[in-house]
């Protein structure tokens, strides 16, 4: 029933309210939410900066930063703020985008969009590309990411001589009132609770935990904007043992003015039925939306084992997670008051 009350309000608001012309907008991330593709990354960061930088001794050089991009936004530009004092050799990003085809969730297409790299003179500098064809998102398949390349020759991190300061991707989006989604987020982008937790990344960008790992669970928020309603959740998992499960966990997290922490789950996806091994779309439609107001809340994933372990096998994976959502300010609005999160104590 909650499902035929949220069309019938798409179908209204978007009969009555029709798209503004596109506007331009863009997409910021600063240098400390670029994180090692696997937990042998070691960096550095400069005092109240909010940059990154690969430090002598990492056995990781590479790094990426997810972006959040509105479905059917058109990218034209991107570049980075970073400094470089090394003229041997030099930083470099890629803009990429990957896609998995739901009936083949074992299958990851890749692609580069943009390519930057500084220039080889020492010192502060921004780097700009304008894309020779606008590139449109498909947030519903795709997600997108800034890779950084800290080392391209081999040689080793330069001890922090080499910083990310910020990178922006600049994008045109047709602004209407009513406005559907999705926000994913790939294995890459997946954060470890305990710093003790020890991973890897595959080139799919599925997430493997070490069995020497002591962390326990992988908790991530997911970028939502204020005022989303999820309505779907969708997880993929490589599974390929005969005993664990994967599981991803979607939960909506508040902290109200009295200080008191409650929850509720928006879905829980498993691997536990999986008839064969190998990789697999867990898909669940949210029965009971709620409106997430982001002054007290957020959304979160929470991966782990069937155990509470993400670590006790390394035969499971952990690959995109995904939320379908809808705001709007008259959607939003009606269900406000009904819609809070149950003030269950953690």
């Amino acid at each position: 029933m909650a499902r035929i009350r949220i069309t019938t309000v798409l179908l209204a608001l978007a009969a009555c309210h029709s798209a503004v012309a596109g506007s331009d907008r863009s997409a910021l991330v600063l240098g400390q939410e670029f994180h090692g593709l696997s937990s042998d990354f070691q960096f550095a960061q400069s005092e109240l900066q909010a940059d990154i930088s690969c430090i002598a001794g990492s056995q990781e050089s590479r790094a990426e930063a997810p972006l959040a991009l509105p479905d059917e936004a058109r990218i034209n530009a991107w570049q980075v703020w970073f400094s470089d004092a090394t003229p041997e050799g030099d930083l470099e990003f890629d803009l990429i985008r990957r896609c998995r085809n739901p009936a083949t969730p074992g299958t990851v297409e890749f692609t580069v969009l943009g390519h930057l790299a500084t220039s080889g003179v020492p010192g502060d500098a921004i780097e700009a590309q304008t894309l020779d064809e606008p590139i449109v998102v498909d947030a519903t398949s795709c997600t997108y990411a800034i890779r950084a390349e800290f080392d391209p020759e081999n040689s080793g991190c330069s001890g922090g001589n080499r910083r990310i300061y910020q990178a922006r991707v600049d994008y045109t989006s047709d602004a209407a009132r009513v406005i559907r989604s999705t926000s994913s987020l790939d294995g890459t982008a997946l954060r470890r609770e305990q710093h003790a937790s020890e991973f890897t990344t595959t080139a799919d960008a599925e997430l493997l935990c070490r069995s020497t790992s002591s962390g326990a669970y992988f908790i991530t928020r997911m970028p939502l904007p204020d005022k989303a309603v999820p309505l779907a959740a969708h997880a993929w998992f490589v599974d390929d043992d005969s005993i664990w499960a994967a599981t991803a966990a979607f939960r909506v997290l508040c902290r109200g003015d009295s200080g008191q922490t409650s929850f509720q789950n928006l879905a829980v996806l498993s691997t536990q039925q999986l008839v064969a091994p190998g990789a697999v779309l867990q898909s669940a439609v949210i029965d009971d939306p709620i409106v997430v107001d982001q002054r007290e809340c957020s959304v979160v994933v929470i991966n782990s084992a069937t155990v509470g372990d993400p670590c006790v096998s390394e035969a499971l994976r952990y690959g995109r997670m995904s939320l379908e959502y809808v705001i709007d300010p008259v959607f939003a609005s009606e269900f406000d008051s009904q819609t809070s999160p149950s003030r269950t104590s953690l």
